[in-house]
């Protein structure tokens, strides 16, 4: 688009005149480093459900106590940083009850407690690790 012979006036300006490009040239520089975060927090996601999904197959095709404590605990805080990461991407909307993003931050964290909180999980998968390698 070509703009040309246009008028602004003074009191419409948004900074010293002629200095338009060179200051739209910046605030792009910032948002591609916005996006550029955003990309490094999406690709986290991914690898966090990923790992998630796959411990939980794991559990379910090998079924034993220590496969199904490790995938509760591995889904559990897992989902609950993925969770996170979105609430920071949206910043102060992230918690927000307009956006799903606060149910699911949320409802990530039961998911750390109900079933055995993490912490009795840990428990279990290293009494398992221990009894593997007879040290119990």
């Amino acid at each position: 688009m070509t703009l040309d012979e246009v008028r602004v006036p003074r009191g419409h300006m948004l900074g010293a005149e002629g200095e338009g490009f060179r200051t739209a040239m910046e605030q792009l520089d910032q948002g591609r480093i916005g996006i550029a975060a955003h990309a490094d927090r999406l690709t986290d996601m991914c690898i966090l459900v990923e790992t998630a999904r796959l411990c939980t197959y794991r559990a379910a095709s090998q079924l034993s106590t220590k496969n199904s404590a490790m995938a509760k605990y591995v889904a559990g805080r897992n989902a609950a940083a993925v969770a996170d990461h979105c609430v920071q991407i949206l910043g102060g909307r992230g918690l927000s009850t307009h956006y799903a993003a606060e149910r699911h931050f949320r409802d990530a964290r039961g998911t750390q407690i109900y079933g055995g909180v993490t912490d009795i999980q840990k428990r279990l998968i290293g009494h398992y690790l221990l009894k593997e390698h007879d040290a119990l």
